[in-house]
Parts: C-alpha cells; sequence; structure tokens
C-alpha cells in the first residue's frame, strides 16, 4: 500500500488534520538574532610604527666572541713562526761561521 492508498482509507477529518499538521511543520523555523553588542570605538593611530632603538641583531656578540678568539689564535701562530724563523736565522749564521 502506498501512501495515497493509506490517506484515503483514513476519515476526512483525520486526513485534514495530518496535512494541517504537514503544513504547520514545514514551515522555516526562525531563529531569535543575538542581540547586538556595540563595538568600541578603537584609538586611532597615526600610521607611524614604534621605534625601536638601533642595536646589533641577536647573536652578534656571540660571533664577536668567536672572531676575536680565532685572531688571538692566529696572532699565536704568526708569532711561533716568525720565533721559528729567527731561531733557523740565528742557526744559519752559527754555521757560517764556523764555516769560515
Amino acid at each position: 500500500m502506498n501512501i495515497e492508498q493509506r490517506l484515503a482509507a483514513l476519515s476526512p477529518e483525520l486526513r485534514e488534520a495530518i496535512e494541517r499538521e504537514a503544513k504547520v511543520d514545514n514551515r522555516p523555523v526562525r531563529q531569535p538574532h543575538p542581540p547586538i553588542k556595540p563595538v568600541p570605538e578603537t584609538p586611532r593611530g597615526t600610521g607611524w610604527q614604534k621605534d625601536y632603538p638601533l642595536e646589533p641583531p641577536p647573536g652578534i656578540a656571540l660571533i664577536d666572541a668567536m672572531c676575536a678568539q680565532q685572531d688571538r689564535r692566529d696572532r699565536a701562530e704568526r708569532i711561533e713562526a716568525a720565533l721559528k724563523e729567527a731561531a733557523a736565522h740565528k742557526l744559519d749564521e752559527a754555521i757560517q761561521k764556523q764555516a769560515k
């Protein structure tokens, strides 16, 4: 039995009540709108960013310390090389004096 046959088997009063109820239930449900809250006015700026003092970027102090340490190592190597060259030069002079 399809729905039309079932409705035809019902009494006219019951059929009308079912149709009325179906029409009432098919109306769109309206939700109440939430109350609108006033938006506080934001202070207007000048359009310029806050100025920050000039300073080296983070990590520069560490890099400076590493460079200073490498400079000390390089200087020590140059001094050592100069001392070795001076010692070799003195040795050459002493050898030449003995050869004469």
